[in-house]
């Protein structure tokens, strides 16, 4: 029999190897990549609150960064926004009592993916310093067009993390009680 703290361990592994492998599942519609990585995130943040969520972010894109692009000056750069979504999904999350409805589950990934849209821009900035790949205008002037794609895939991910985080906790109480 597993003890809860371990059951959390397996369940923080599962979900960053989760994020590591839809990383590579992406849909390029042109304007923007529609991709579920981070949606292992927003569930354990949903799940098991701020720090896991952002554990799990952080583990999970520091693994993605390594094995897609090995290890570079902005590795730890490109970590901070996707454990800054888990954070804030699971602190809201926990705020909540962990008993989000769907909309307030829709608000909470639309604000942090706003957030998460601020904190890109200098990552995609210092990047472009540092390899000069992105221009000055394509850095700040497409901040608009981030923003907005980011609040439209975040309430497609909201779509799929509510009845998923939903189902998996009614699943892990009925484990508990059996333990």
């Amino acid at each position: 029999m597993m003890n809860q703290r371990t059951r959390n361990i397996v369940l923080c592994g599962m979900f960053t190897a989760l994020f590591v492998v839809l990383s590579y599942v992406e849909v390029d519609l042109r304007v923007f990549k529609l991709t579920f990585s981070s949606l292992p995130v927003v569930i354990s943040g949903l799940l098991f609150g701020p720090v896991t969520g952002m554990t799990v972010g952080l583990t999970g894109s520091f693994l993605q960064q390594l094995l897609q692009y090995g290890f570079a000056p902005t590795t730890l750069l490109w970590m901070i926004p996707v454990g800054l979504r888990g954070f804030l999904v699971g602190y809201y999350s926990k705020k909540n009592n962990y008993s989000l409805n769907y909309r307030q589950t829709v608000l909470c990934m639309v604000v942090s993916s706003i957030f998460v849209s601020i904190a890109n821009t200098p990552v995609i900035f210092i990047d472009s310093k540092l390899y000069g790949y992105y221009s000055f205008e394509y850095v700040f002037g497409g901040s608009v067009a981030r923003f907005i794609t980011g609040c439209a895939v975040a309430v497609i991910l909201s779509a799929v993390a509510y009845p998923v985080a939903t189902a998996l906790k009614r699943q892990l109480s009925g484990m508990s009680a059996a333990v």
